[in-house]
């Protein structure tokens, strides 16, 4: 999947969703963590309710939020596992420091 991300909404909107995924009850038991139970499935998930309940020791009560969560995981997940090339520096011109950087996937997993 692409996308663009950048330093602020990686760590305000889409780490808070991902740290509310983790957090969510619907997808703990114990101290077991069924969300990475479910990513690891996820063409599963993906083709029904039923399906998913396979994974999951709950009672699926909203499929719907259930889907769009674990896309959300696994987004993340793939995101922590993707090597990046720096395509672009820019440097302010005055102090020499670097101002932004880009960097593109380079298609590479760990």
């Amino acid at each position: 999947k692409q996308n663009n991300y950048n330093q602020s909404n990686i760590s305000s909107g889409f780490m808070s969703e991902v740290k509310r995924i983790e957090e969510d009850s619907d997808y703990r038991i114990g101290s077991k963590d069924n969300i990475s139970v479910l990513t690891s499935n996820i063409s599963s998930v993906m083709t029904s309710k039923e399906e998913a309940q396979k994974y999951i020791k709950k009672t699926i009560t909203n499929y719907d939020k259930l889907k769009n969560d674990v896309c959300k995981y696994y987004e993340y997940t793939q995101l922590k596992r993707t090597y990046f090339d720096c395509t672009k520096v820019e440097y302010d011109n005055n102090t020499g420091r670097i101002t932004k950087m880009e960097f593109k996937s380079n298609g590479k997993l760990e």
